[in-house]
């Protein structure tokens, strides 16, 4: 996979997974990946990205398994994210991600590992 990945055109309404791990991405989490209303599975980790994790990935409303480990994220998770409320599984291990859980995540009832 070759480009900016701020440039891709992210909006195909039917995908429902995307695994981009381990392919060497670097940058920061494009936001035109809140564009994809049908994913349920966003898995992006060992990768080099950096950056926050953009507000926009809160649009994805089906959103189940996110996982962001192994890369060199900063900053704070976006307290929206925690209301899709449909995630079972939030991984940002092994990132540089600060601050407090906040009481938002009390919202995720299929909440099964962080």
């Amino acid at each position: 996979m070759q480009g900016n990945k701020d440039e891709w055109s992210l909006t195909h309404g039917n995908l429902e997974s995307l695994y981009l791990t381990a392919i060497s991405l670097e940058g920061n989490i494009a936001p035109s990946l809140g564009n994809l209303s049908a994913l349920k599975w966003l898995d992006l980790s060992d990768n080099s990205l950096t950056g926050d994790i953009p507000k926009k990935l809160s649009h994805l409303k089906r959103l189940q398994i996110l996982q962001l480990s192994g890369n060199n994220l900063n900053g704070s998770i976006h307290p929206s994210i925690y209301n899709t409320l449909s995630f079972s599984y939030l991984d940002a291990s092994h990132n540089s991600v600060v601050g407090r859980i906040p009481p938002e995540i009390g919202k995720l009832v299929n909440l099964r590992y962080l």
